[in-house]
Protein backbone atom coordinates (compact mmCIF):
# COMPACT_ATOMS: atom_id res chain seq x y z
CA UNK A 1 0.00 0.00 0.00
CA UNK A 2 1.36 3.29 -1.04
CA UNK A 3 1.38 5.24 2.64
CA UNK A 4 2.07 8.23 0.96
CA UNK A 5 -0.41 10.22 2.09
CA UNK A 6 -3.17 12.35 -0.11
CA UNK A 7 -4.69 14.39 2.14
CA UNK A 8 -4.37 17.08 5.19
CA UNK A 9 -5.13 17.01 8.54
CA UNK A 10 -5.91 20.59 9.94
CA UNK A 11 -7.17 20.87 13.38
CA UNK A 12 -7.74 24.58 15.06
CA UNK A 13 -10.01 25.41 18.14
CA UNK A 14 -13.11 26.83 15.95
CA UNK A 15 -12.09 25.26 12.52
CA UNK A 16 -15.63 26.03 10.72
CA UNK A 17 -17.30 27.95 13.63
CA UNK A 18 -15.40 28.46 16.65
CA UNK A 19 -12.20 30.84 17.01
CA UNK A 20 -9.02 30.19 15.98
CA UNK A 21 -6.30 31.07 17.73
CA UNK A 22 -3.15 32.70 15.84
CA UNK A 23 -1.16 31.21 18.41
CA UNK A 24 -1.38 27.48 19.13
CA UNK A 25 -0.60 27.38 23.18
CA UNK A 26 -4.05 29.64 22.92
CA UNK A 27 -6.35 27.33 21.72
CA UNK A 28 -8.46 25.61 24.27
CA UNK A 29 -7.05 28.05 26.79
CA UNK A 30 -10.34 29.31 27.89
CA UNK A 31 -9.53 32.62 27.32
CA UNK A 32 -13.27 33.53 26.14
CA UNK A 33 -16.23 32.07 25.85
CA UNK A 34 -15.51 31.00 21.54
CA UNK A 35 -12.11 30.19 22.53
CA UNK A 36 -13.14 27.07 24.93
CA UNK A 37 -15.32 25.28 21.88
CA UNK A 38 -13.56 23.17 19.97
CA UNK A 39 -14.48 21.86 16.74
CA UNK A 40 -13.36 18.60 14.60
CA UNK A 41 -10.00 17.93 12.92
CA UNK A 42 -10.93 18.31 8.86
CA UNK A 43 -9.42 15.63 6.76
CA UNK A 44 -9.84 16.82 3.08
CA UNK A 45 -8.81 13.58 0.42
CA UNK A 46 -7.47 14.71 -2.84
CA UNK A 47 -7.28 10.89 -4.70
CA UNK A 48 -7.06 7.78 -4.14
CA UNK A 49 -9.15 5.21 -2.89
CA UNK A 50 -6.53 4.40 -0.14
CA UNK A 51 -6.66 8.00 1.46
CA UNK A 52 -10.35 7.43 1.32
CA UNK A 53 -10.81 4.45 2.76
CA UNK A 54 -8.25 5.86 5.79
CA UNK A 55 -10.51 8.66 6.39
CA UNK A 56 -13.46 6.95 6.39
CA UNK A 57 -12.04 5.02 9.37
CA UNK A 58 -10.78 7.89 10.85
CA UNK A 59 -7.32 7.68 10.21
CA UNK A 60 -4.71 9.99 10.78
CA UNK A 61 -2.00 10.06 8.11
CA UNK A 62 1.40 10.56 8.44
CA UNK A 63 4.52 10.19 5.83
CA UNK A 64 5.63 6.61 5.90
CA UNK A 65 2.82 5.21 8.13
CA UNK A 66 -0.83 5.18 8.77
CA UNK A 67 -1.49 5.85 12.19
CA UNK A 68 -5.31 4.84 12.90
CA UNK A 69 -6.84 7.02 15.53
CA UNK A 70 -3.36 9.06 15.94
CA UNK A 71 -1.87 12.03 14.94
CA UNK A 72 1.23 14.07 13.92
CA UNK A 73 3.20 15.35 16.20
CA UNK A 74 1.95 18.44 17.95
CA UNK A 75 3.24 21.92 16.44
CA UNK A 76 3.11 23.62 20.33
CA UNK A 77 4.55 20.51 21.71
CA UNK A 78 6.89 18.57 19.61
CA UNK A 79 5.14 15.94 21.80
CA UNK A 80 2.44 13.00 20.52
CA UNK A 81 -1.14 13.94 21.94
CA UNK A 82 -2.07 11.18 24.68
CA UNK A 83 -4.94 8.97 23.51
CA UNK A 84 -8.23 11.02 23.50
CA UNK A 85 -10.66 9.75 25.76
CA UNK A 86 -13.53 11.92 26.54
CA UNK A 87 -15.60 13.79 23.70
CA UNK A 88 -16.78 12.77 20.82
CA UNK A 89 -17.09 14.97 17.63
CA UNK A 90 -18.26 14.44 13.86
CA UNK A 91 -17.09 16.14 10.44
CA UNK A 92 -17.56 16.11 6.40
CA UNK A 93 -14.85 17.09 4.09
CA UNK A 94 -15.67 16.73 0.43
CA UNK A 95 -13.06 15.50 -2.32
CA UNK A 96 -14.65 15.58 -5.84
CA UNK A 97 -18.14 15.24 -5.13
CA UNK A 98 -17.45 12.57 -2.85
CA UNK A 99 -18.45 12.83 1.11
CA UNK A 100 -16.16 10.93 3.49
CA UNK A 101 -17.87 11.06 7.06
CA UNK A 102 -15.51 10.58 10.12
CA UNK A 103 -16.17 10.36 13.91
CA UNK A 104 -13.43 10.63 16.61
CA UNK A 105 -12.98 10.69 20.14
CA UNK A 106 -11.06 13.52 21.53
CA UNK A 107 -9.57 15.38 24.59
CA UNK A 108 -9.92 19.26 23.63
CA UNK A 109 -7.45 19.25 26.31
CA UNK A 110 -4.97 16.89 24.64
CA UNK A 111 -5.31 18.93 20.95
CA UNK A 112 -3.11 21.12 19.59
CA UNK A 113 -4.26 24.16 17.49
CA UNK A 114 -2.90 22.34 14.09
CA UNK A 115 -1.80 19.11 13.13
CA UNK A 116 0.41 19.32 10.37
CA UNK A 117 0.42 16.82 7.36
CA UNK A 118 3.02 15.60 4.76
CA UNK A 119 2.89 16.25 1.37
CA UNK A 120 2.17 13.79 -0.69
CA UNK A 121 5.40 13.16 -3.27
CA UNK A 122 3.90 10.97 -5.69
CA UNK A 123 0.30 12.61 -6.89
CA UNK A 124 0.34 15.52 -9.48
CA UNK A 125 -2.39 17.12 -7.12
CA UNK A 126 -0.41 16.72 -4.42
CA UNK A 127 -1.11 19.15 -1.36
CA UNK A 128 1.42 21.47 0.42
CA UNK A 129 1.88 21.18 4.07
CA UNK A 130 -0.32 22.97 5.97
CA UNK A 131 1.72 25.28 7.75
CA UNK A 132 -1.24 27.56 8.60
CA UNK A 133 -4.67 27.63 9.35
CA UNK A 134 -7.68 29.30 8.17
CA UNK A 135 -9.33 32.30 9.35
CA UNK A 136 -11.33 35.01 8.08
CA UNK A 137 -10.31 38.69 10.18
CA UNK A 138 -12.51 41.41 7.95
CA UNK A 139 -10.66 44.42 8.95
CA UNK A 140 -7.61 42.55 7.29
CA UNK A 141 -6.29 45.18 3.84
CA UNK A 142 -5.74 41.83 2.23
CA UNK A 143 -9.82 41.34 2.45
CA UNK A 144 -10.35 44.74 1.40
CA UNK A 145 -8.81 43.96 -1.46
CA UNK A 146 -9.80 40.80 -2.66
CA UNK A 147 -12.19 39.09 -0.48
CA UNK A 148 -13.62 36.85 -3.09
CA UNK A 149 -11.31 33.78 -2.72
CA UNK A 150 -11.36 33.76 1.02
CA UNK A 151 -15.17 34.14 0.58
CA UNK A 152 -15.19 30.97 -1.71
CA UNK A 153 -13.23 28.91 1.06
CA UNK A 154 -15.59 30.11 3.82
CA UNK A 155 -18.92 29.13 1.60
CA UNK A 156 -17.18 25.65 0.48
CA UNK A 157 -15.59 24.72 3.45
CA UNK A 158 -16.86 26.64 6.38
CA UNK A 159 -20.11 27.93 5.51
CA UNK A 160 -21.18 29.03 8.89
CA UNK A 161 -17.44 30.16 10.52
CA UNK A 162 -16.13 31.87 13.68
CA UNK A 163 -14.26 34.80 13.54
CA UNK A 164 -12.35 35.36 16.55
CA UNK A 165 -11.08 38.94 14.69
CA UNK A 166 -14.38 40.08 14.60
CA UNK A 167 -15.87 37.90 17.74
CA UNK A 168 -18.83 36.87 15.32
CA UNK A 169 -19.99 34.06 13.40
CA UNK A 170 -19.78 34.82 9.43
CA UNK A 171 -22.52 33.39 7.11
CA UNK A 172 -20.86 33.28 3.50
CA UNK A 173 -23.80 31.68 1.33
CA UNK A 174 -26.70 32.36 -0.82
CA UNK A 175 -29.51 31.11 0.81
CA UNK A 176 -28.32 31.33 4.60
CA UNK A 177 -27.90 34.66 4.02
CA UNK A 178 -31.19 35.40 2.12
CA UNK A 179 -32.82 33.28 5.00
CA UNK A 180 -31.04 35.85 7.87
CA UNK A 181 -32.03 39.09 6.59
CA UNK A 182 -36.14 37.44 6.42
CA UNK A 183 -35.88 36.29 9.63
CA UNK A 184 -35.17 39.27 11.90
CA UNK A 185 -37.30 38.02 14.58
CA UNK A 186 -33.83 35.67 14.82
CA UNK A 187 -31.23 37.69 13.42
CA UNK A 188 -31.79 41.05 14.52
CA UNK A 189 -30.01 44.37 14.08
CA UNK A 190 -31.38 46.35 16.72
CA UNK A 191 -27.87 46.46 18.09
CA UNK A 192 -26.52 48.18 15.35
CA UNK A 193 -25.93 46.70 10.95
CA UNK A 194 -22.42 47.94 11.32
CA UNK A 195 -19.59 45.77 11.29
CA UNK A 196 -17.93 48.08 13.56
CA UNK A 197 -20.82 50.23 14.73
CA UNK A 198 -21.27 54.08 15.55
CA UNK A 199 -21.90 54.51 19.14
CA UNK A 200 -25.24 55.39 20.17
CA UNK A 201 -27.16 55.21 17.03
CA UNK A 202 -27.93 51.25 17.42
CA UNK A 203 -32.10 52.00 17.64
CA UNK A 204 -32.95 55.07 15.50
CA UNK A 205 -32.37 54.66 12.41
CA UNK A 206 -34.10 52.12 9.66
CA UNK A 207 -30.82 50.09 9.51
CA UNK A 208 -30.72 49.37 13.36
CA UNK A 209 -34.34 48.74 14.04
CA UNK A 210 -36.91 45.58 14.09
CA UNK A 211 -40.09 45.63 12.95
CA UNK A 212 -42.50 46.57 14.11
CA UNK A 213 -40.55 49.99 15.59
CA UNK A 214 -38.77 49.51 11.88
CA UNK A 215 -41.94 49.29 10.02
CA UNK A 216 -43.02 52.78 11.65
CA UNK A 217 -39.60 54.32 10.61
CA UNK A 218 -39.99 53.27 7.57
CA UNK A 219 -43.19 54.47 6.58
CA UNK A 220 -42.54 57.97 8.24
CA UNK A 221 -39.69 58.31 5.79
CA UNK A 222 -40.91 56.50 2.59
CA UNK A 223 -43.30 58.88 3.23
CA UNK A 224 -41.29 61.84 3.23
CA UNK A 225 -39.29 60.28 0.14
CA UNK A 226 -43.07 60.30 -2.11
CA UNK A 227 -43.90 63.81 -1.06
CA UNK A 228 -39.89 64.90 -2.54
CA UNK A 229 -40.71 63.18 -5.91
CA UNK A 230 -37.44 62.28 -6.60
CA UNK A 231 -38.39 61.07 -10.14
CA UNK A 232 -38.70 64.85 -11.10
CA UNK A 233 -35.13 65.11 -9.81
CA UNK A 234 -33.43 63.33 -12.85
CA UNK A 235 -33.06 66.88 -14.52
CA UNK A 236 -31.45 68.05 -11.64
CA UNK A 237 -29.41 65.04 -11.64
CA UNK A 238 -28.31 65.21 -15.49
CA UNK A 239 -27.18 68.60 -14.97
CA UNK A 240 -24.98 67.99 -12.14
CA UNK A 241 -23.90 64.93 -14.41
CA UNK A 242 -23.37 66.76 -17.62
CA UNK A 243 -21.41 69.77 -16.31
CA UNK A 244 -19.13 67.28 -14.02
CA UNK A 245 -18.22 65.22 -16.84
CA UNK A 246 -17.40 67.96 -18.97
CA UNK A 247 -14.91 69.31 -16.50
CA UNK A 248 -12.96 66.09 -17.99
CA UNK A 249 -12.65 66.71 -21.50
CA UNK A 250 -9.71 66.44 -23.37
CA UNK A 251 -7.74 65.00 -20.18
CA UNK A 252 -6.03 61.24 -21.01
CA UNK A 253 -5.70 60.36 -17.53
CA UNK A 254 -7.74 60.97 -14.26
CA UNK A 255 -8.89 60.16 -11.10
CA UNK A 256 -12.50 59.22 -11.01
CA UNK A 257 -12.82 59.38 -7.48
CA UNK A 258 -11.72 62.76 -6.76
CA UNK A 259 -12.88 64.22 -10.41
CA UNK A 260 -15.81 62.62 -10.89
CA UNK A 261 -17.88 60.69 -8.68
CA UNK A 262 -17.39 62.30 -5.52
CA UNK A 263 -17.48 65.62 -6.95
CA UNK A 264 -21.72 64.10 -7.83
CA UNK A 265 -22.57 62.22 -5.56
CA UNK A 266 -21.88 65.25 -3.11
CA UNK A 267 -24.12 67.60 -5.85
CA UNK A 268 -26.08 65.56 -5.72
CA UNK A 269 -27.25 64.69 -2.15
CA UNK A 270 -27.02 68.26 -1.16
CA UNK A 271 -30.10 69.07 -3.94
CA UNK A 272 -31.55 65.63 -2.83
CA UNK A 273 -31.53 66.71 1.05
CA UNK A 274 -31.33 69.95 0.76
CA UNK A 275 -28.39 70.93 2.37
CA UNK A 276 -26.82 73.90 2.28
CA UNK A 277 -23.96 74.97 -0.16
CA UNK A 278 -20.32 75.48 0.93
CA UNK A 279 -19.28 72.72 2.91
CA UNK A 280 -19.49 69.72 0.47
CA UNK A 281 -15.78 68.98 1.04
CA UNK A 282 -15.81 69.04 4.83
CA UNK A 283 -19.28 66.53 4.11
CA UNK A 284 -17.44 64.01 2.21
CA UNK A 285 -14.74 63.76 4.24
CA UNK A 286 -16.08 63.24 7.54
CA UNK A 287 -18.84 60.66 5.47
CA UNK A 288 -16.30 58.96 4.42
CA UNK A 289 -14.51 58.68 7.89
CA UNK A 290 -17.86 57.69 9.20
CA UNK A 291 -18.28 54.22 7.21
CA UNK A 292 -14.17 53.16 7.96
CA UNK A 293 -12.60 51.46 10.74
CA UNK A 294 -9.32 50.85 12.20
CA UNK A 295 -7.61 47.65 11.49
CA UNK A 296 -5.44 47.42 14.10
CA UNK A 297 -8.13 47.75 17.17
CA UNK A 298 -10.98 46.91 14.95
CA UNK A 299 -13.19 48.81 15.83
CA UNK A 300 -14.15 52.87 15.30
CA UNK A 301 -11.03 55.40 16.18
CA UNK A 302 -10.50 58.44 17.44
CA UNK A 303 -11.17 60.51 14.28
CA UNK A 304 -14.19 58.13 13.41
CA UNK A 305 -15.71 58.83 16.35
CA UNK A 306 -15.00 62.65 15.77
CA UNK A 307 -16.27 62.49 12.07
CA UNK A 308 -19.75 61.14 13.10
CA UNK A 309 -19.96 63.53 16.16
CA UNK A 310 -19.16 66.39 13.41
CA UNK A 311 -21.67 65.39 10.98
CA UNK A 312 -24.31 64.99 14.07
CA UNK A 313 -23.72 68.75 14.82
CA UNK A 314 -23.70 69.47 11.26
CA UNK A 315 -27.10 67.65 10.88
CA UNK A 316 -28.82 69.17 13.58
CA UNK A 317 -27.83 72.72 12.83
CA UNK A 318 -29.27 72.06 9.11
CA UNK A 319 -32.80 70.44 10.63
CA UNK A 320 -32.82 73.99 12.91
CA UNK A 321 -32.44 75.75 10.36
CA UNK A 322 -35.69 73.78 8.41
CA UNK A 323 -37.76 73.60 10.95
CA UNK A 324 -37.90 77.57 10.88
CA UNK A 325 -37.96 77.89 7.50
CA UNK A 326 -39.53 74.45 5.38
CA UNK A 327 -38.33 73.69 2.14
CA UNK A 328 -39.08 71.66 -0.39
CA UNK A 329 -36.10 69.13 0.24
CA UNK A 330 -35.84 65.74 2.64
CA UNK A 331 -34.87 67.20 5.94
CA UNK A 332 -37.59 69.70 5.67
CA UNK A 333 -39.97 66.79 4.75
CA UNK A 334 -38.52 64.22 7.55
CA UNK A 335 -39.38 66.82 10.35
CA UNK A 336 -42.98 67.11 9.43
CA UNK A 337 -43.43 63.77 8.19
CA UNK A 338 -46.80 62.63 10.16
CA UNK A 339 -48.77 59.37 9.56
CA UNK A 340 -52.08 59.26 11.60
CA UNK A 341 -50.53 61.66 14.15
CA UNK A 342 -47.42 59.59 14.44
CA UNK A 343 -44.34 61.24 13.90
CA UNK A 344 -40.08 61.37 13.98
CA UNK A 345 -38.84 62.07 17.15
CA UNK A 346 -35.79 64.30 17.72
CA UNK A 347 -33.25 61.73 17.67
CA UNK A 348 -34.91 59.87 14.76
CA UNK A 349 -35.12 62.78 13.09
CA UNK A 350 -31.20 63.48 13.80
CA UNK A 351 -29.93 60.27 13.29
CA UNK A 352 -31.84 59.26 9.94
CA UNK A 353 -30.36 62.66 8.70
CA UNK A 354 -26.78 61.58 9.81
CA UNK A 355 -27.35 58.18 8.27
CA UNK A 356 -28.45 59.64 5.01
CA UNK A 357 -25.57 61.96 4.56
CA UNK A 358 -22.96 59.50 5.39
CA UNK A 359 -24.75 56.57 2.93
CA UNK A 360 -25.65 59.30 0.25
CA UNK A 361 -22.20 60.00 -0.32
CA UNK A 362 -20.32 56.91 0.80
CA UNK A 363 -22.58 53.99 -0.53
CA UNK A 364 -23.76 56.12 -3.80
CA UNK A 365 -19.71 56.99 -3.95
CA UNK A 366 -18.29 53.38 -2.93
CA UNK A 367 -21.20 52.08 -5.82
CA UNK A 368 -19.94 54.37 -8.66
CA UNK A 369 -16.33 53.84 -8.18
CA UNK A 370 -17.07 50.00 -8.20
CA UNK A 371 -19.04 50.43 -11.55
CA UNK A 372 -16.78 52.34 -13.13
CA UNK A 373 -13.93 49.92 -12.04
CA UNK A 374 -16.03 47.09 -14.08
CA UNK A 375 -16.60 49.07 -16.49
CA UNK A 376 -12.79 49.64 -16.61
CA UNK A 377 -11.43 46.24 -16.60
CA UNK A 378 -14.10 44.88 -18.80
CA UNK A 379 -13.77 46.96 -22.14
CA UNK A 380 -16.41 44.46 -24.18
CA UNK A 381 -19.64 45.61 -21.74
CA UNK A 382 -17.89 48.97 -21.84
CA UNK A 383 -18.25 49.26 -25.85
CA UNK A 384 -21.48 47.53 -25.51
CA UNK A 385 -23.08 49.94 -22.71
CA UNK A 386 -21.66 53.06 -25.04
CA UNK A 387 -23.06 52.04 -27.92
CA UNK A 388 -26.35 51.06 -26.38
CA UNK A 389 -27.17 53.35 -23.14
CA UNK A 390 -30.28 51.30 -22.70
CA UNK A 391 -28.17 48.57 -21.53
CA UNK A 392 -26.97 50.49 -18.20
CA UNK A 393 -29.27 49.27 -16.04
CA UNK A 394 -28.33 45.61 -17.04
CA UNK A 395 -24.84 46.80 -16.44
CA UNK A 396 -25.66 48.10 -12.86
CA UNK A 397 -27.36 45.32 -11.80
CA UNK A 398 -24.58 42.52 -12.60
CA UNK A 399 -22.38 45.23 -10.84
CA UNK A 400 -24.36 45.41 -8.08
CA UNK A 401 -24.16 41.29 -7.50
CA UNK A 402 -20.53 41.30 -8.91
CA UNK A 403 -18.38 43.83 -6.76
CA UNK A 404 -20.85 45.53 -4.47
CA UNK A 405 -19.16 48.05 -2.04
CA UNK A 406 -21.76 47.00 0.58
CA UNK A 407 -19.84 43.70 1.78
CA UNK A 408 -21.16 43.06 4.99
CA UNK A 409 -23.11 43.77 7.75
CA UNK A 410 -24.25 42.40 11.12
CA UNK A 411 -26.96 40.94 13.29
CA UNK A 412 -27.68 39.84 16.70
CA UNK A 413 -28.98 36.42 17.28
CA UNK A 414 -32.43 36.37 19.76
CA UNK A 415 -32.33 32.68 20.18
CA UNK A 416 -30.04 29.97 19.69
CA UNK A 417 -29.44 28.08 16.38
CA UNK A 418 -27.75 25.57 14.47
CA UNK A 419 -26.33 26.03 11.49
CA UNK A 420 -24.24 23.87 9.78
CA UNK A 421 -23.16 21.79 12.92
CA UNK A 422 -22.27 25.00 14.83
CA UNK A 423 -24.17 25.87 17.87
CA UNK A 424 -24.89 29.78 17.46
CA UNK A 425 -25.95 31.12 20.66
CA UNK A 426 -28.57 34.27 21.49
CA UNK A 427 -26.64 37.20 21.84
CA UNK A 428 -24.00 36.54 19.32
CA UNK A 429 -23.03 38.70 16.68
CA UNK A 430 -23.45 37.36 13.17
CA UNK A 431 -21.96 38.86 9.87
CA UNK A 432 -23.86 38.39 6.61
CA UNK A 433 -21.13 38.65 3.64
CA UNK A 434 -23.56 39.62 1.07
CA UNK A 435 -20.58 40.26 -1.47
CA UNK A 436 -19.48 36.47 -0.81
CA UNK A 437 -23.63 35.50 -1.48
CA UNK A 438 -23.42 37.30 -4.95
CA UNK A 439 -20.30 34.62 -5.73
CA UNK A 440 -22.03 32.18 -5.15
CA UNK A 441 -21.89 29.05 -7.55
CA UNK A 442 -25.22 27.67 -5.76
CA UNK A 443 -27.70 30.58 -7.17
CA UNK A 444 -25.58 32.30 -9.95
CA UNK A 445 -23.80 30.40 -12.51
CA UNK A 446 -20.57 31.36 -13.34
CA UNK A 447 -21.05 33.62 -10.58
CA UNK A 448 -17.04 35.18 -10.83
CA UNK A 449 -17.90 36.43 -14.33
CA UNK A 450 -19.05 39.60 -15.03
CA UNK A 451 -21.82 39.25 -17.65
CA UNK A 452 -24.25 42.19 -18.14
CA UNK A 453 -26.56 40.05 -19.95
CA UNK A 454 -26.76 38.02 -16.72
CA UNK A 455 -30.27 39.85 -15.51
CA UNK A 456 -28.98 38.93 -12.06
CA UNK A 457 -32.63 38.74 -9.80
CA UNK A 458 -32.27 38.29 -6.72
CA UNK A 459 -29.18 39.53 -5.96
CA UNK A 460 -28.06 41.23 -3.03
CA UNK A 461 -26.71 44.19 -3.69
CA UNK A 462 -28.12 46.38 -1.92
CA UNK A 463 -29.22 44.29 1.12
CA UNK A 464 -32.35 42.18 1.65
CA UNK A 465 -35.36 41.59 3.63
CA UNK A 466 -36.63 44.02 6.09
CA UNK A 467 -33.61 45.71 5.83
CA UNK A 468 -33.33 46.18 1.94
CA UNK A 469 -31.86 49.48 1.12
CA UNK A 470 -34.81 52.58 0.94
CA UNK A 471 -32.27 54.31 -1.26
CA UNK A 472 -31.91 51.98 -4.07
CA UNK A 473 -34.43 54.19 -6.63
CA UNK A 474 -32.16 57.08 -6.30
CA UNK A 475 -29.37 55.12 -6.53
CA UNK A 476 -30.05 53.40 -9.83
CA UNK A 477 -31.36 56.91 -11.26
CA UNK A 478 -27.98 58.52 -10.50
CA UNK A 479 -25.80 55.87 -11.74
CA UNK A 480 -27.37 55.53 -14.59
CA UNK A 481 -27.21 59.27 -15.92
CA UNK A 482 -23.99 59.61 -14.21
CA UNK A 483 -22.40 57.16 -16.69
CA UNK A 484 -24.94 57.94 -19.54
CA UNK A 485 -23.29 61.79 -19.80
CA UNK A 486 -19.84 60.16 -18.53
CA UNK A 487 -19.83 58.46 -22.21
CA UNK A 488 -20.86 61.01 -24.36
CA UNK A 489 -17.50 62.76 -23.11
CA UNK A 490 -15.18 59.62 -22.73
CA UNK A 491 -16.46 56.47 -24.59
CA UNK A 492 -13.06 54.62 -23.64
CA UNK A 493 -11.13 54.64 -20.85
CA UNK A 494 -9.50 51.65 -18.99
CA UNK A 495 -7.86 51.41 -15.35
CA UNK A 496 -3.89 52.49 -15.26
CA UNK A 497 -2.29 49.54 -14.09
CA UNK A 498 -0.68 49.09 -10.34
CA UNK A 499 -2.49 48.09 -6.99
CA UNK A 500 -5.26 50.12 -5.68
CA UNK A 501 -5.48 51.42 -2.20
CA UNK A 502 -8.70 50.65 -0.69
CA UNK A 503 -10.71 51.75 1.84
CA UNK A 504 -10.45 50.08 5.50
CA UNK A 505 -13.54 49.35 6.34
CA UNK A 506 -15.11 45.87 7.43
CA UNK A 507 -18.40 46.79 5.83
CA UNK A 508 -18.16 48.88 3.18
CA UNK A 509 -15.66 48.14 0.05
CA UNK A 510 -14.51 50.82 -2.71
CA UNK A 511 -10.71 52.09 -3.92
CA UNK A 512 -9.83 55.60 -2.32
CA UNK A 513 -8.48 56.40 -5.61
CA UNK A 514 -9.36 55.46 -9.15
CA UNK A 515 -6.85 56.44 -11.62
CA UNK A 516 -8.65 56.52 -15.22
CA UNK A 517 -6.40 56.41 -18.98
CA UNK A 518 -8.05 57.20 -21.99
CA UNK A 519 -6.52 54.96 -24.43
Amino acid sequence: MNRRIAAIAVLAAGLAGPALAADPASAGSGTSRRASRWSPPRLIAYEGSTSERLIRHGAFLALGSVWPYRAPLCRATGNWPTPPTKRTFRGRSTSQGRVATWRKSASSSNICALWKAKRSLSSPRAVTEANTMFTFDPYLPAIDADPFPVYAQLRDLYPCFWSPQAQMWVLSRYADILAAGLDWKTYSSAKGNLMTELPNRAGATLGTTDPPRHDRLRGLIQHAFMKRNLEGLSESIRDIARNTAETLRGQSQFDFIASFSSKFTVRVLFAVLGLPLGDEQTVRDNAVLMVQSDPDTHSKGPKHIAAYEWMQDYAAHVIADRRKSPQNDLISLFSAAEIDGDRLDEREVLLTTTTLIMAGIESLGGFMAMFALNMAEHPDPLAVVVANPSLLPDAIEESLRFNTSAQRFRRCLQKDVTLHGQELRAGDFVCLAYGSANRDERQFRNADVYDITRKPKGHLGFGGGVHACLGTAIARLSVRIAFEELHKVLPRYARVEGPLQWMPSSTFRSPLRLELQIP
